[in-house]
Parts: C-alpha cells; structure tokens; sequence
C-alpha cells in the first residue's frame, strides 16, 4: 500500500508456482490493484474513515499473510502540514490492518527503488516501468498505484522461503489462479 490522503494506492500480489511448485522458482503474480480516492472537500475525519473503511473491506474475510506498506519519509517533504496528512492517512491504513489481524512490513522509498531498479534513487518513471515489465501490466493508472506494486513486489521478493511457501497455500486456500 502507499498512503496518501487524497489518493491511497493498493495492490493484491500472490506467488505463481515456479517448475515443480518449488517456492524458490515462484514468481510474483499479479491479482488486482487500485487508489481509494477521498475529497479535500470532506471532514478530515471522515476522510480516515473512508480509508479505514476501504482497507478494512479488503482485508475482512482473506486470508492475506501480510500487508506492505511504503514507509513515508519526512524529509521526502518539506510541507508539514501535507506530511502530517500523509501519516495521519498511513495511520488509518495500520489500524484497517491491526483490526484485521494482518502483520505489516514497511519498506523505505529507497529500498523498493533498489529492489525493483537496482538503484536506489531511481526516478518514478523507472520503477513504474518495472513493476509494469514485471506484472506484464499496461500503463498503471496512479504513481499510487504503482507505487503500492512495487512495495508488494518488493515485500515479496524479500521474504523467507517459509513465507513463499505460506503465501503459496493461501493462495490456493483463497483460489486465486496461477
């Protein structure tokens, strides 16, 4: 997930099993992405909720191994008041998380930038193009979007084979095809 006040991007990855079901040969398998969008002209609260909401209901009743989240810099803007919107946002989706029961792993701009690039302070549009490459997408919609990818993607690629293995069951558990 990649929050944001106005626009917070999701994404849905599994493992595809690789020759033989082998969960070191899985390759990461896209299932759905999107932005929950609120308005600047709604409550600040109800806004939250909104957020809370949305990620809540995607969560109630799956059997998700874990959610992963862009970690937010402050120093990545200047704008106070906009950063404190951001995190507040970041908030609602922990709590969408905490509520469901699904553990969270953050990952640093710079970190899903080097997973998906190779280079740490890749632009955008670099690793957009990845994640689209990756996934076999046409253009994502939302740098949200995209965004919220490639910390999935990221998350995946950096787990353990034992987590591979438990991503792999519950995708079968929640019949997503491979």
């Amino acid at each position: 997930m990649d929050p944001g006040i106005a626009q917070t991007g999701w994404g849905i990855l599994t493992l595809q099993p690789g020759r033989g079901g082998k969960a070191h040969e899985c390759s990461v398998r896209h299932v759905d992405h999107g932005v929950i969008t609120t308005r600047a002209s709604v409550p600040l609260p109800a806004r939250l909720l909104n957020i809370f909401t949305k990620v809540r209901g995607m969560l109630y009743g799956e059997d998700y191994l874990f959610a992963a989240v862009e970690e937010y810099m402050i120093g990545q803007n200047p704008n106070a008041k906009s950063a404190a919107l951001v995190l507040q946002a970041k908030g609602a989706m922990l709590a969408a998380c905490g509520a469901a029961n699904i553990k969270v792993r953050a990952y640093t701009p710079g970190a899903i930038k080097k997973e998906l690039t190779g280079k740490g302070n890749a632009k955008k549009d670099d690793v957009r193009f990845a994640v689209q490459a990756l996934l076999g997408l046409d253009p994502i919609g939302t740098s949200h979007e995209a965004d919220a990818l490639a910390t999935g993607v990221t998350a995946i690629r950096q787990m353990s084979q034992d987590d591979q293995r438990r991503l792999l069951k519950s995708s079968a558990a929640l019949g997503v095809p491979t």
